[in-house]
């Protein structure tokens, strides 16, 4: 897998994040190995649900598995495809409003991941960006 998980500390602000929004609806733009998304799916307890949209079926595949051994995959859906054209697909299905949204996917993407983010969740919604201050250039369009 790349270098690009999410660390332990990470994971439980996220956790920590999505619980004290009282968050039961959860959408992740970018699974990678499933590591936030477990963190994400134990922060909604038995009754959340995870929705989690990554572009590569291999990183799927090792999701799935990590989210089977860490006792949550039953509250998780993986989305396999583009994460805009999966999202936009969850717009015109009309799906219930998440109540978090973590985006961590394609860099450049993300004023569109905000963009979709905002027409699937609802007033009092959390939106969570990673790496929005990366190196300090947060307005630069090469990143």
């Amino acid at each position: 897998m790349p270098q690009a998980e999410v660390s332990p500390n990470q994971g439980k602000l996220l956790a920590l994040l999505c619980q004290m929004a009282g968050a039961k609806r959860v959408l992740e733009f970018g699974t990678l190995a499933g590591y936030s998304t477990v963190w994400l799916a134990r922060a909604g307890g038995d009754q959340g649900r995870v929705t989690s949209l990554e572009l590569e079926e291999h990183n799927a595949d090792i999701a799935r598995a990590n989210l089977e051994q860490a006792a949550v995959a039953d509250r998780v859906d993986v989305i396999v495809g583009p994460a805009a054209a999966s999202a936009r697909q969850l717009v015109k299905d009309g799906v219930e409003p998440y109540d978090f949204v973590f985006i961590d996917a394609y860099k450049p993407s993300n004023p569109e991941y905000l963009k979709l983010s905002l027409a699937l969740t609802r007033p009092g919604s959390v939106i969570v960006i990673d790496n929005v201050v990366r190196n300090g250039a947060v307005t630069d369009r090469q990143l």
